[in-house]
C-alpha cells in the first residue's frame, strides 16, 4: 500500500513538471505576445497624411518617405526572433504578397525598431542574412533604432503593417490578418492583403483598421 502510495505521488510530482516545463516554453516563446486593439497608434488617422520619415538602411543610405510619392508603400514592423513573425513567413504566403505588391509597383519596407541594445536588432550582415533565410521581397530594410518611426505610427508589436496610398495618406493599419497562431494563407480574413488589392485599384479597403498583434516592440528607454 505504501509502495502504491509512493508511486502516485511521484506520478503527480512528473505531471506537474512536465506541466510546469511546458508553461516554461510558453513564456519563453510567447510572453512578449501583444494584442493591440483596433485603437492601436490612435494618434493616427485613417485618410489623413502619414508621418513623414527619413531613416537608413543596412548600406547607410537614408529612404524618405517622400522618396516614394505617387505610390503605395507598405511599411511592415519586422523581427527576426518573434515567433509570430516568424510563424507568418513559415507558409511562404506572405512572401508571395509581397513578389506580387512589386510586379503591381507596390513600394515595401520593413522596419526594425529594436534597439542596438536588444537581441532583434538589425544591421549589415544580419540584415542580408534574414532578407535571403526568409525569401522577401522588399525595396529595404531600414533601421530605426532610436524608435522615433515606431512611435509615430503607434506600433507596438512585431508584425504590424501600415500602408500608404499614392496621395501620401494613411490607407490601412493593424495586422496581416485576424490568426496569430497560424499563418496568412488560411486566416479567416486577410486584412493586408485584402486592403493592397483595393488600394492598388484606387478603392477604400473593406477593413482599414484591424487588431495588431505578436511580440512587444523592445523600444529603448
Amino acid at each position: 500500500m505504501r509502495t502504491k502510495f509512493w508511486r502516485y505521488v511521484l506520478t503527480g510530482l512528473a505531471v506537474l513538471l512536465a506541466l510546469g516545463a511546458a508553461g516554461g516554453y510558453w513564456l519563453y516563446a510567447y510572453a512578449p505576445y501583444v494584442a493591440e486593439s483596433t485603437a492601436g497608434g490612435a494618434a493616427l488617422s485613417i485618410g489623413e497624411p502619414a508621418p513623414a520619415f527619413a531613416l537608413p538602411d543596412k548600406e547607410g543610405a537614408v529612404h524618405k518617405l517622400s522618396d516614394f510619392a505617387g505610390k503605395t508603400v507598405v511599411l511592415e514592423w519586422t523581427s527576426p526572433i518573434c515567433e509570430f513573425t516568424i510563424l507568418k513567413y513559415k507558409s511562404g504566403d506572405v512572401q508571395s504578397l509581397q513578389a506580387k505588391s512589386a510586379a503591381d509597383g507596390v513600394v515595401w519596407l520593413q522596419i526594425s525598431s529594436a534597439p542596438k541594445s536588444n537581441a532583434a536588432y538589425l544591421e549589415g550582415k544580419s540584415i542580408d542574412a534574414l532578407i535571403s533565410a526568409r525569401g522577401l521581397t522588399i525595396q529595404a530594410l531600414l533601421v530605426d533604432s532610436t524608435g522615433s518611426l515606431g512611435h509615430a505610427y503607434g506600433a507596438k508589436a512585431t508584425p504590424t503593417v501600415a500602408i500608404v496610398d499614392k496621395s501620401g495618406k494613411l490607407a490601412y493599419w493593424g495586422g496581416f490578418d485576424d490568426s496569430p497562431f497560424g499563418d496568412m494563407g488560411t486566416a479567416p480574413h486577410k486584412y493586408v492583403s485584402e486592403a493592397l488589392a483595393a488600394i492598388v485599384a484606387n478603392k477604400a479597403p473593406p477593413v482599414a483598421r484591424a487588431r495588431a498583434y505578436g511580440c512587444g516592440i523592445p523600444y529603448a528607454g
